[in-house]
């Protein structure tokens, strides 16, 4: 059987084994980070084949999954500190617990993010290519009405949406809509909020990132609350079988 990232010799620097030790000891949240990057790139990859610019689409992926893992490992991270603070153990022996539940909250967040990029990135593709099919009809006035002032389905016009495409996925009327676009050509550095974002009313400064706060925020609740010392417990006895 393979022996991988095992020093048979013991002829590795001490870095190269400590690295190798480090990748071991969280295999799982780097699974979940090569899950993000890897789909996100699906993404990436279908907007570009469809004839969609690459770099707002990578800039959007990207800032998706960082900001989604930052914002995450910072809730996740806070609310292992207040509940540490109440049951009076912020000390030093607890320290590694906050940097475990920050660890796990970006990484859960970044495979969020990238899931959220690719699922956002696809739907604006694939109503790209209906749309230039005729299947779905552009603009305010597009969509498959399902219900009285509810429509699904409505693409952007192809004329302003060709490189960044997107659309509408629900609308209530003009009182609320939840749309998805590729990135932003004109400002890439806010693509990530585009991805999935919602609108209330028909002003378009009324922009909620939906994606980013829902990649962003369960993702840290969810680990702030484990509880890790069960966790730990659980693994122990593992071990100990």
């Amino acid at each position: 059987m393979p022996h991988e990232l095992v020093d048979l010799d013991g002829n590795w620097p001490k870095w190269v084994s400590n690295a190798a030790d480090w990748c071991k000891d969280n295999k799982k949240n780097l699974v979940k980070i090569g899950i993000g990057v890897g789909v996100a790139a699906i993404g990436v990859v279908a907007t570009v084949a469809t004839g969609g610019a690459a770099l707002p689409a990578v800039v959007a992926a990207g800032e998706a999954m960082l900001t989604a893992g930052a914002t995450s490992a910072a809730i996740s991270g806070g609310i292992t500190t207040a509940k540490l603070a109440m049951e009076g153990n912020l000390d030093r022996a607890h320290i590694s617990e906050i940097k475990d539940s920050a660890w796990d909250g970006f990484a859960d967040g970044v495979m969020a993010g990238g899931i959220m990029s690719v699922l956002s990135q696809l739907s604006s593709v694939g109503m790209k290519l209906a749309a230039q099919s005729k299947i779905l009809k552009t603009g305010r006035k597009g969509g498959i009405e399902i219900a009285k002032n509810i429509k699904i389905l409505s693409p952007d016009n192809l004329r302003y949406a060709n490189s960044t495409p997107g659309g509408t996925l629900i609308k209530f009327g003009n009182k609320f809509r939840i749309d998805v676009r590729t990135g932003d050509a004109k400002n890439l550095l806010l693509g990530a909020g585009q991805l999935l974002h919602a609108h209330i009313g028909i002003s378009e400064a009324t922009h909620i990132p939906l994606g980013l706060l829902v990649t962003s925020i369960f993702p840290g609740i969810k680990n702030g609350l484990k509880d890790r010392n069960k966790e730990l417990d659980e693994t122990e006895e593992n071990c100990d079988e």
